[in-house]
C-alpha cells in the first residue's frame, strides 16, 4: 500500500520540479496545488518524508522551495554552522544546523527516502 502512495508522491514531486524550474510565472496556482496534494497524500498515509524533502518545501505557503527560484539560502556559521532558507513568496525563515558535521543540503534530488 506505501508503494503506491511513494509512486505518487515521487510523480508529484518530480512534476513540482519540472513546473518550477520551467518557470513560475502563470503557473503558481498549479504548483500550489500539486504542493498541497503531495502534503495531503503524505500526511493522510503517515509516510515519513526523507529530511532533504521535507526542507524543500515551505511550512507556511505549502510550496516547493527551489534556490533562487522560489528560495534563497545562506549559509551561516557563527556559533554552529547552519543555513537559512527563506521562502520568496511569503517570507518565512528556517534554520537548519549541522549537527552530524555532514554537509546537508535542500539542493538534493531525491524524490522520496523509502522508497
Amino acid at each position: 500500500m506505501s508503494a503506491v502512495a511513494f509512486s505518487r508522491l515521487n510523480f508529484l514531486y518530480q512534476a513540482i520540479e519540472e513546473l518550477v524550474s520551467s518557470g513560475i510565472k502563470g503557473k503558481l496556482a498549479l504548483i500550489h496545488s500539486y504542493c498541497k496534494s503531495f502534503a495531503q497524500i503524505a500526511e493522510k498515509k503517515v509516510l515519513r518524508l526523507d529530511p532533504t524533502i521535507r526542507r524543500r518545501i515551505c511550512k507556511k505557503c505549502v510550496i516547493l522551495l527551489i534556490p533562487g527560484v522560489t528560495a534563497i539560502v545562506r549559509h551561516r556559521s557563527k556559533r554552529q554552522k547552519h543555513k537559512v532558507v527563506t521562502c520568496q513568496l511569503c517570507g518565512t525563515m528556517r534554520k537548519y544546523y549541522d549537527l552530524s558535521g555532514k554537509s546537508f543540503s535542500i539542493e538534493s534530488n531525491t524524490a522520496t527516502g523509502n522508497g
